[in-house]
């Protein structure tokens, strides 16, 4: 899957903070049995750091978008320095979010597998909570430990948390947020093609194979996400507006991250010979 598409598809779970919340309200507060309450903890768990993850990702992702914003064209060495870390941030926040929604879906299967008289109560008494936890484990193998995305559009339109024609409100008011994305996704574009157009050069190793190393982890967490091009692409339209394009940024600098390393050649001095720094 090109990557834009699958990070803008993997993108929808910053949408889904509202019902994951109130599926972590319910079982942080429900009366149980001592056994219950030990399994509920393994829930409880994923269900925290999904919490936690998504407000990191939502500040490093602004961050990042308003330093793109803020680049100067053609960039500079500099610029692109602060842009990786920047990079590298988002990406392991942004990753620690699918890993956390994996770690939902997986317990969620373990739920509705194990303790089926306790999900009969969470039907009974909050009935979406009980159908966010059912969809997240019945669309979840563990076979594998992927997630079949195949019906979340479904699910985000039973909850209203789709834009589309039927909600022209709501998109409406998000025509601001939308905009301002758009502004950034033309400077994205061109600071993308910025980088790869110049002859740049950062020293720093480290940073160098950081960048790819989160890059990838990101990618690997995005694989046990499962979805065709459709649904992928359908998805994609409720990621936030700049965030589909911001990856083109990443994926632009991963690829020409080998070149930006490579060190200028200088010719070596041959023993004996005078040097001639003192006619610049």
């Amino acid at each position: 899957m090109d990557p834009s598409l699958a990070l803008g598809a993997a993108g929808v779970f910053l949408s889904l903070a509202d019902p994951i919340a109130r599926v972590h309200a319910y079982l942080e507060r429900v009366e149980e049995t001592r056994e219950v309450k030990e399994r509920l903890r393994l829930i409880l768990y994923p269900l925290s750091n999904y919490k936690d993850s998504v407000s990191a990702s939502n500040e490093s992702g602004n961050a990042f978008r308003a330093m793109v914003d803020s680049l100067s064209l053609p960039v500079k060495t500099p610029e692109l320095v602060a842009l990786i870390r920047g990079m590298i941030k988002f990406c392991d926040d942004y990753t620690r979010v699918l890993s956390a929604t994996i770690g939902v879906a997986k317990q969620s299967n373990k739920l509705i597998s194990d303790l089926d008289t306790f999900m009969q109560k969470v039907e009974r008494t909050m009935p979406e909570v009980c159908e966010t936890i059912k969809f997240f484990g019945k669309h979840y193998d563990p076979k594998t430990g992927s997630l079949d995305l195949a019906n979340l559009p479904e699910f985000l339109t039973a909850r209203g948390l789709r834009i589309d024609g039927k909600n022209k409100k709501k998109a409406e008011g998000l025509s601001k947020q939308v905009e301002e994305g758009g502004r950034s996704v033309d400077k994205a574009i061109r600071a993308a093609k910025s980088i790869g157009q110049q002859n740049l050069r950062i020293k720093d190793r480290r940073l160098m194979k950081e960048f790819p190393a989160s890059y990838k982890g990101l990618f690997k967490e995005i694989g046990h996400l499962k979805a065709t091009k459709e649904t992928a692409t359908e998805l994609s339209s409720n990621a936030p507006p700049w965030l589909v394009e911001l990856a083109k940024i990443l994926e632009r600098v991963q690829k020409t991250l080998p070149e930006l390393s490579k060190p200028t050649y200088r010719y070596p001095r041959v023993p004996g010979s005078k040097s001639t720094s003192h006619r610049r």
